[in-house]
């Protein structure tokens, strides 16, 4: 299990990744200033969405993590040169599907019956987005800055049975959680296809779903189940490995050319 200190050196690392695509853009003629809507995924530890409540009073969302401190290092790195680049950060649809349908080129049609002024909202999703060749159709997709793996993970404190590979639920013919709407549901679904599947709408309803015992494992993306098994002690992640993943932002593909270099 990956320890604090390691994913503080594995997010440093992707920073500067973004750090040097960034500089690599500095022959560009960037105007003056830059100003980009995002819509955020909650989905920690990549983005953490809360309320910020004043003695009592709501005054919005709160948007924390890893990702959101790297929006916060290209202002820096735009700064430097003389680019005044500022993030218009909301609360994006849970599901990644309906997230990325509101960047995607397809609005307006029967695959996505997004309006076409619905889909102008955000420049970009903030969220932990795997690259697929379907995505890279329907919009621009960032530069990779991170590489990871589905895993699962499992509930310690169970009274039934325990699993710690797809195969071995598979033969069992139990039941495992997935996110709904989510690209790795169906890479999942694809490897297993006799495995029982409960969809689940949010990963905390994935992770109670899993301790009540409606489901032997939970697959997700391993940093964020190594995360989540740092801040709960009745969770264990896997050694079971499947389909690395390079992880992207989709970006909407009639922005700036500009504009996207600098993403």
């Amino acid at each position: 299990m990956g320890s604090p200190f390691e994913y503080s050196v594995c997010w440093i690392l992707a920073i500067l990744v973004l750090a040097q695509i960034l500089f690599e853009c500095v022959s560009l003629e960037f105007p003056s200033s830059i100003s980009l809507s995002a819509g955020v995924l909650h989905a920690p530890p990549f983005a953490v969405i809360s309320e910020k409540d004043v003695f009592g009073r709501y005054f919005g969302e709160e948007y924390s993590g890893f990702q959101p401190d790297m929006l916060e290092r290209l202002v820096t790195f735009a700064n430097k040169d003389n680019v005044n680049l500022t993030f218009s950060l909301h609360q994006a649809p849970k599901l990644y599907d309906n997230a990325f349908d509101l960047i995607a080129n397809d609005c307006n049609t029967t695959a996505n019956p997004n309006l076409n002024e619905d889909c102008l909202k955000y420049d970009f999703i903030l969220g932990d987005f795997y690259s697929n060749g379907d995505r890279s159709l329907r919009a621009e997709l960032s530069p990779p800055w991170l590489r990871t793996t589905i895993s699962s993970v499992k509930y310690l404190d169970k009274k039934g049975r325990d699993y710690d590979t797809l195969t071995q639920v598979q033969v069992a013919k139990e039941t495992v959680c997935v996110l709904s709407g989510t690209y790795l549901m169906d890479v999942v679904k694809q490897k297993f296809p006799l495995i029982n599947y409960k969809e689940c709408s949010s990963p905390e309803n994935c992770i109670e779903t899993l301790k009540s015992e409606k489901c032997v494992l939970y697959v997700e993306d391993e940093l964020q189940l190594r995360y989540r098994a740092t801040i709960d002690a009745s969770l264990e992640v896997t050694r079971e490995q499947l389909n690395s993943q390079f992880i992207i932002w989709p970006v909407r593909d009639n922005i700036d050319p500009v504009t996207y270099k600098l993403l």
